[in-house]
Formats: C-alpha cells, sequence, structure tokens
C-alpha cells in the first residue's frame, strides 16, 4: 500500500470547491498603551466557497475561523499558524446615498457630549487650531491647512450616461520649508489624531509600495490604499525614488489604483488625503524661484495639491523673544522634569488679517486633548454632509475669475478648474469643523485667504539679481558655462573654493565680486553649498 495520497481529479467522487488565501494585518489604536513601538501583526487566512473573492485589499475586516498549524503556502519549511475562515465581517456600512463603504466608528455617549460642546463654542475654530500640535508654537495656517484635509470635503458622484463618477473630496496638503522648521512633527501629529492614517517616508519607499505590488500571485496593498477614507503622511516628499511619483499622478486625483500585473487586473480604492512635506533642493528655499524650481519636481504632481505652504526661517526679533519664552514654559513638565520640545519658527508677515487675528497664539483659548480630537474629526466625516450655498458659491467663483485674470505665467503653478475643485473641497472641510451641514460666506472668505496666502508664498520675487540683467546676468551665465564645459570634459561636479576662484581670475569677471557671484549662484540652484566646503554644479 502507498503512503502517499493521490488525488483522482477526474473521478466522479471527487469534489472540487474555490480556495483562496490572503493576509490581514492588525489595525493598530490609540487606546492601547501596551502596543506603542510593536509592529503589527500579519497572519494567512484561508478563504473557501463564497468566501472566496469576499473581500479586497485595503478594506478592514473582522475574521471568525478555526486556528490550524499549517503551511497555507505550500512552501517548504516549517509549517506555521493560520486561520480557516469561518466568516468575514467588513467593519464598513454603505452609504445608501452614494453607495460606497464608510467606516464605521463608535463614539461614547460622553465624547459624544463633549464633541457638541465643542462644536457650540463661539471659538471652535480657534480651539482646534490650538490643540493640533500644540507643542509647536505659532503657524496657524499651516496647521488649519492640515486639518483641513483630515475632515475632507463632501463625498458626491456625477452621473454621466447613466455611470456614477466619484469627485475628489480629500484635499492634498503639502507643506515645503527649510529643514529643522517641524514639518515631520506636524505630519507625525496629524498620523496620530486621523481617524484612520499611515505614515511612510518617500525617500525609502517605492512606487509599488506606496500604490499596489504583485508578489507570488497574490495581491498587496500599499500605503495609500491601506489609507483608504484617511490620510497617509508623506514624509521627505523631494525625495520620491526615481519616477515613483508618476504611480501618483492617478491616485491623487482619481482615488484608485489600477494594477495590470503577473496577470492581474484590477482597480483598488484609495480615497485618501495625501499631507506631505518636503525640503527644497539645497536645503534653503529661495523667494527668487518658484515653488517647482524649488522642488524640482513635476507641475504636474504640484498642481494636485490643494494648499501648498511655505516656511521660511527668517530672524525676527520680536518673534525670537516669544519662541525662547515659549521653549523655557514647554520644556519643564509639572515635576520640574525636561523633555523634549520642538519650535517651528513661523512667519509673521503676509498672513492674511482677518485668519491672522483670529488664530492669534497671544489670545487665551483652551485646547483638547488628542483622543478628543481623534473622536470629533471621526465624527465630523462620517455625519457631516456640508452642501454649497448659493451666496458661497458666487464668492468662490469671483475669486476664481479673478484669478484666472491676474495669473502670470511661469511665476507659478497653473490656475484652472483644479483650483475651484480645491476651495470647494476646502469650504466644505470648513464647514465640518463647526459640524455645519451648509457652507457660509464666512467659511468661503476664510478659504480664499487662505488660498491667497499659500499663493503668495508660492509665487518667485524679482531680485536685484533678475532686475540688472546687463550688469550681472551676463557675469554668471559666463561662469556657470565654463564651469559645464569643465564638468563635461573632466567629469568632476564638485569644486572647491581656490579652483572657482582661479576660474572667476582667468575669466576676468567684473560684474560682481566673486563673493556675491558665488551666493547669486547657490541662491538660483546652479551652484550649491555644501557641508563640505564644496560647492556640487547642478545642470
Amino acid at each position: 500500500m502507498s503512503k502517499s495520497f493521490v488525488a483522482e481529479r477526474e473521478s466522479s467522487m471527487t469534489k472540487c470547491i474555490n480556495l483562496q488565501k490572503i493576509k490581514i494585518q492588525e489595525m493598530s489604536t490609540l487606546d492601547n498603551a501596551d502596543e506603542e513601538g510593536r509592529i503589527p501583526r500579519v497572519i494567512d487566512i484561508e478563504l473557501s466557497s463564497d468566501l472566496v473573492d469576499s473581500v479586497v485589499p485595503g478594506e478592514v475586516v473582522t475574521v471568525s475561523g478555526i486556528l490550524k498549524a499549517g503551511d497555507p503556502t505550500d512552501k517548504p519549511g516549517p509549517s506555521s499558524l493560520y486561520i480557516d475562515a469561518v466568516s468575514v465581517q467588513k467593519i464598513k456600512s454603505m452609504d445608501a446615498t452614494l453607495g460606497v463603504p464608510v467606516k464605521a466608528i463608535d463614539v461614547p455617549e460622553q465624547r459624544l457630549q463633549e464633541i457638541m460642546s465643542v462644536a457650540n463654542s463661539k471659538t471652535t475654530l480657534q480651539t482646534l487650531v490650538r490643540s493640533f500640535c500644540p507643542h509647536i508654537y505659532g503657524n496657524e495656517l499651516v496647521k488649519m491647512g492640515l486639518l483641513l484635509g483630515l475632515f475632507g470635503g463632501s463625498r458626491r458622484s456625477s452621473q454621466i450616461d447613466a455611470a456614477a463618477l466619484s469627485v475628489r473630496s480629500d484635499p492634498h496638503i503639502l507643506v515645503v520649508g527649510d529643514p529643522g522648521l517641524g514639518k515631520s512633527q506636524l505630519l507625525t501629529f496629524a498620523s496620530l489624531v486621523a481617524p484612520r492614517a499611515v505614515y511612510v517616508c518617500a525617500n525609502t519607499s517605492t512606487a509599488v509600495g506606496l500604490t499596489a505590488a504583485v508578489q507570488d500571485g497574490s495581491l498587496e496593498a500599499g500605503a495609500l490604499v491601506l489609507a483608504d477614507q484617511g490620510c497617509c503622511c508623506i514624509d521627505e516628499f523631494d525625495k520620491i525614488i526615481g519616477d515613483s511619483w508618476r504611480s501618483l499622478l492617478d491616485v491623487m486625483e482619481q482615488q484608485t489604483v489600477n494594477v495590470a500585473k503577473a496577470g492581474i487586473v484590477c482597480t483598488l480604492p484609495a480615497r485618501t488625503s495625501i499631507l506631505a512635506a518636503a525640503n527644497p533642493v539645497g536645503g534653503h528655499y529661495s523667494k527668487e524661484k518658484s515653488v517647482v524650481e524649488n522642488l524640482k519636481m513635476d507641475s504636474a504632481l504640484l498642481s494636485r495639491f490643494d494648499l501648498i505652504f511655505v516656511l521660511l526661517d527668517k530672524p525676527n526679533a520680536d518673534m525670537d523673544k516669544v519662541l525662547s519664552e515659549h521653549v523655557l514654559g514647554s520644556v519643564k513638565s509639572e515635576k520640574g522634569q525636561l523633555r523634549s520640545a520642538t519650535v517651528l519658527l513661523t512667519q509673521v508677515t503676509q498672513a492674511p488679517t482677518t485668519l491672522r487675528e483670529l488664530l492669534d497664539p497671544k489670545h487665551p483659548i483652551g485646547t483638547i486633548d488628542e483622543s478628543l480630537l481623534r473622536h470629533y474629526i471621526s465624527y465630523a466625516r462620517q455625519k457631516i454632509t456640508p452642501r454649497m450655498t448659493e451666496e458661497a458659491a458666487i464668492i468662490l467663483q469671483e475669486f476664481y475669475l479673478d484669478m484666472r485674470k491676474k495669473h502670470i505665467p511661469d511665476e507659478t503653478l497653473p490656475i484652472t478648474t483644479r483650483h475651484l475643485e480645491s476651495m470647494i473641497r476646502l469650504s466644505e472641510a470648513r464647514a465640518k469643523m463647526e459640524l455645519r451641514n451648509f457652507v457660509s460666506a464666512q467659511d468661503a472668505h476664510e478659504v480664499i485667504e487662505l488660498v491667497t496666502f499659500c499663493t503668495a508664498d508660492t509665487v518667485q520675487t524679482v531680485s536685484t539679481t533678475k532686475i540688472r540683467k546687463g550688469s550681472k546676468t551676463g557675469g554668471m551665465k559666463k561662469f556657470v558655462s565654463e564651469l559645464i564645459k569643465i564638468s563635461s570634459r573632466t567629469g568632476e561636479t564638485e569644486f572647491t573654493t581656490q579652483q572657482l576662484q582661479a576660474l572667476f581670475d582667468v575669466l576676468k569677471i567684473t560684474e560682481l565680486p566673486f563673493g556675491e557671484l558665488l551666493d547669486a549662484l547657490n541662491e538660483n540652484g546652479y551652484l550649491l553649498k555644501k557641508s563640505t566646503g564644496y560647492r556640487l554644479l547642478v545642470t
């Protein structure tokens, strides 16, 4: 008698059933302090019969089944544990109006009373902004913009030929600025208070890591799919590996991930708000260049962001004094022990007057804790669906038409209908912050001031270097042109100060001194100063 079992597949007594193998990962929660710092656990699941194809990557589910020991992947090696699923329940409820799944939440009765108390207050906006990352001082407009990204707009769809086309309702926010201004701290806090969030670093993420990957015949969800109906915080956005940014174009606008790999063709939902932070090329943001030139990124990608904030580290005696007082007052706990604190230097100019006065950090406004803020955002995302009023629509339309009329090409990102859609989303998110079901004229005015603030920062300013083209630019072009020739001949892209001085003397440039020439080339991104003392030629 043979000890091996050989299945007779063509026998009339042989019964075949559908079988599918998936992996699930546990969700982290803020309520359990014991889970901090631990990698979420992953376990294999075996689905059979009617459970096959009942879930797609990125969905939140509860699986009930029998824990077994074996190797469901049919790979050689030691046996592992897996679950033979009996039932799979999606932790989502269908929205009857749009037919899209919405993550269900459970807000305790006590929390609900606290939420209503905050919403009914006359200082709701100030309280929410002050409670967002309170250990970082200043930049209330940036915090408000990130909060708008967390609240999101009203999800809706347009009917074309009896087919529902989803319209993006999640704003994308980008924070650009000099290193050391607390951008990563802002994103980290946003991921903590968001009902559902994924935090990644772009310099260690690939295109498939952000979208979806096919491995061993199975489909694995990336960060944007896992953050569906939540937010995806991407730090070091300017350091996206290779052409990975191209995979974000469709995701950021259509909010879907289209996969056609290894015989698998499918579309995964990625209805997420992207909150990103980036550093300018060379480590310092130059106001003489546009945000596209500072980041060296494609304008098609940057145009998908609803708000782009620029943070500059500029010395200011009054602000430095306030910041130092804030640091000295915050680094000590009640017991007098020191703790870490991050300070965000803030601009004190060019801020909208109305919002600036409304969100002035010097005003005594109370704050709420992270848990309540998280429940507040979660409640607003699920329960509140603001609709645009005619008065607010007219205000946004007039501002959009005025922007189109005054737009100057080549100075900043082009003004298109995408900007009007962005202002609609932001206005709806502003109404959600006060748990209102309509967008008021005040919401529209505040969003316009916020957009104006961001637009003014992303536009390049005309410098003395560009004004005096006849006197200075000629010498700069001559110097850079000769450096490019030397670099192509020798293969070197880094030069010492002595080498540059020698070239300066040979070319006999008299338009401007040697020191000013190096500074101008560094600010314009042609010859970057490195910490090693060398100068890097960028072509």
